[in-house]
């Protein structure tokens, strides 16, 4: 009984460091992404250029890891999207930023390997469970500052298409 009161605190510090503490959840605003028009295979990421992370807890610097789920919605007139692969970026460098003006900005899908954080089901109308994690999202938390972006693997958008998640969760842990 003595050694587990004694390996109890050792086991607690240990897992420091290791994401195993929750920090305490907080609410982020919602997101919205403007989709141009596109396919599947088009090859670049469209991403929002509002910081989705910048109301993040300012306790975040000290994270190891963060989960964010929400409910993705794709609205769309014409659209037949039905999956897609969502990112997240710090910055813009090596993007093309000429459509910022329409709320997006392009960025090679080749060069976006290290910044997916999910795969993302999508029904036109219908919301559908979102959870985004992955180093590049840790990353835009603790520096409260990151820009979600999508790139389509299965179907294709019009313009005027868009996702926008809601109730916007993030579950930092220490």
């Amino acid at each position: 009984m003595k050694l587990l009161l004694l390996l109890a605190p050792a086991a607690l510090l240990a897992s420091c460091g290791t994401g195993l503490i929750p920090l305490g959840n907080f609410n982020l605003p919602d997101v919205t992404i403007t989709l141009p028009a596109a396919s599947a295979n088009n090859g670049f990421v469209a991403y929002s250029t509002t910081n989705a992370v910048a109301d993040a807890d300012p306790r975040v610097a000290s994270i190891t890891s963060v989960t964010i789920e929400a409910n993705a919605l794709y609205t769309t007139l014409l659209g037949t999207a039905t999956s897609a692969d969502m990112y997240v970026r710090t910055n813009f460098t090596g993007c093309d930023q000429s459509t910022a003006a329409s709320g997006y900005v392009l960025c090679p899908v080749a060069g976006e390997t290290n910044n997916r954080i999910s795969t993302l089901t999508l029904k036109a109308g219908t919301p559908q469970a979102a959870v985004l994690t992955g180093a590049a999202l840790n990353t835009a938390v603790k520096t409260r500052q990151g820009y979600f972006g999508l790139s389509l693997t299965a179907g294709s958008t019009v313009m005027g298409d868009q996702l926008k998640l809601t109730n916007v969760i993030a579950k930092p842990r220490l």
